[in-house]
């Protein structure tokens, strides 16, 4: 019986680093807090403190719900993305208890899959914050310009323009000149820079992750991550064909 025990939170307790990775979508793509702190503490409770009370039995009930209840304050606290500003794509912009946020530093001495998937998850929550803090208006067009050439030259820095973010990349460039209401009989004109703009944006972030060719050592991570992010590399033109921009 106790083999049965330690063999399953073995079990438990190996699916805690995947599904904590998991949970970095939500501070991405979730427009709410709270998604990613119940992930993350539902992640500890099933992950972490399951397995502690099958291996010790003698813990108790009430420090397990004290371990739980200090995480899920602790993910609530710290927001899914860093506060640091986003001039500077090489910060670390994911939550502090994100795994992204965790080991984004260590990356130099991961293998290259481990590396490249960190790096790719930075640079979605560096434009994730991008559109978090685009203003809610532009009264003039010049305020307009001025922001898009500010976003462009930051979207632009970065030395490899993973083709993952691509989806964000748009959302920020929608999102930037939907912010502006320009005269009726600029509408037209208007909707046109949104278009030309998602095109441009398409010839800048083409580094394709699900292409790489990567050692060994990475595997099995760089199987999986070629999988997970070809799924959008690949089928990118397919789902922008099929956007419509509404007046």
């Amino acid at each position: 019986m106790k083999r049965l025990r330690v063999l399953f939170a073995v079990v438990l307790f190996s699916l805690a680093i995947p599904m904590w990775r998991f949970a970095d979508f939500l501070a991405i793509f979730s427009p709410f807090d709270w998604p990613l702190s119940f992930s993350l503490t539902f992640t500890f409770a099933l992950f972490v403190v399951t397995p502690l009370k099958l291996v010790w039995l003698k813990l108790r009930p009430l420090f397990m719900l004290l371990l739980v209840l200090v995480v899920g304050f602790l993910s609530y606290a710290m927001k899914p993305l860093s506060s640091m500003a986003t001039k500077n794509s090489n910060f670390n912009h994911c939550g502090n208890l994100t795994w992204t946020g965790v080991f984004y530093p260590l990356r130099v001495i991961m293998p290259e899959a481990h590396k490249d998937d960190l790096e790719a998850r930075n640079q979605l929550c560096w434009v994730r914050k991008m559109i978090q803090r685009v203003p809610s208006q532009f009264e003039e067009k010049a305020e307009l310009t001025q922001y898009v050439s500010i976003t462009t030259d930051k979207l632009l820095s970065p030395p490899l323009k993973y083709r993952v973010s691509l989806p964000l990349v748009t959302l920020l460039h929608i999102t930037i000149f939907t912010r502006y209401s320009p005269p009726g009989n600029t509408k037209e004109e208007h909707k046109l820079f949104i278009a030309e703009g998602i095109k441009f944006w398409q010839d800048q972030y083409t580094d394709m992750i699900s292409e790489r060719k990567y050692g060994i050592g990475s595997f099995p991570h760089s199987e999986w991550i070629k999988f997970e992010y070809g799924l959008i590399e690949r089928n990118w033109n397919h789902i922008i064909d099929g956007l419509t921009i509404e007046e």
